[in-house]
């Protein structure tokens, strides 16, 4: 605990519950309201100490720091929506600039030097690599991302991320009582073929509300309209002016085991990005 005149003091948590801390002894000091609290780690120092000197009798220290006290898991993903039983980020991605994108599908190429290269694949599709990133702005919503974090377990565990782009245009109104919509002919029934990353579809309307199903058959109605049928009828009513948009619900996971988060202040504030790519199973 850290005080507005810099005096701390350091001392261990006996319980705890939602509204108040019991510690093992006593305060030295007393500690005003609107002084810092925050956890005490162990560590380690780790290789040199970079250190600037300036002309005013003032120095610039950088020290890094290895965690060791890492025996509590503190992974939980309650703060975050599901679908299928796995995670659902569906809050927006926090873009800034532009969103970097790439399709990745592994090519063996055979080529003797003497007569023509052969190639193949044993990918059906391609796996598209992108971005998640949160920007936290609270100490709960930035606790919350750690948590998740520590229950994805870098690339082990996959998740779903919504594309947050308009995949379809919806030619027919959201029957409650019907499994299929029209849409504008995109060349899905050709390319997609209800194939995983592109089978599930988030429709959300104007009033805010959403929709998630999985398409298990599509078809190509004419040259500028095509049929999707989804796993279970609507359940709602929508009339086509009130779709503001259909977009893919893609499975990923996060394409790295080392994860940065760049505090921007000590109140929480903070940005998380994660490199994601598609799975297909």
């Amino acid at each position: 605990i850290i005080a507005p005149d810099n005096t701390f003091e350091a001392l261990e948590i006996l319980s705890f519950n939602a509204t108040s801390m019991t510690f093992a002894s006593a305060f030295d000091a007393s500690f005003p309201a609107g002084s810092e609290v925050m956890p005490v780690r162990a560590g380690v120092l780790q290789g040199n100490i970079p250190q600037s000197r300036f002309r005013l009798n003032l120095q610039q220290n950088t020290f890094r720091f290895v965690i060791v006290d890492n025996e509590v898991s503190i992974a939980s993903t309650a703060a975050f929506s599901t679908f299928n039983s796995k995670v659902l980020l569906d809050d927006p991605n926090a873009v800034e600039g532009n969103l970097s994108e790439a399709l990745n599908r592994e090519i063996f190429i055979v080529d003797n030097l003497t007569g023509a290269p052969v190639q193949f694949v044993d990918e059906p599709i391609s796996r598209k690599r992108s971005q998640k990133t949160f920007l936290t702005n609270s100490r709960q919503s930035l606790w919350e991302a750690r948590q998740l974090l520590h229950a994805l377990r870098g690339r082990h565990l996959s998740f779903y991320l919504p594309t947050f782009q308009d995949e379809f245009i919806p030619l027919t109104d959201v029957v409650s009582t019907n499994d299929t919509i029209d849409v504008t002919n995109i060349g899905y029934n050709l390319s997609g073929q209800n194939r995983s990353p592109k089978n599930v579809i988030r429709l959300t309307f104007s009033d805010g509300t959403t929709v998630i199903r999985t398409i298990i058959a599509s078809s190509e109605i004419s040259s500028t309209v095509e049929r999707l049928q989804v796993d279970s009828n609507w359940g709602v009513n929508h009339t086509v002016d009130l779709v503001d948009r259909i977009e893919f619900i893609e499975k990923v996971r996060i394409d790295t085991d080392r994860i940065t988060i760049e505090h921007r202040d000590g109140l929480g504030q903070a940005r998380i990005a994660l490199p994601v790519r598609t799975v297909t199973e």
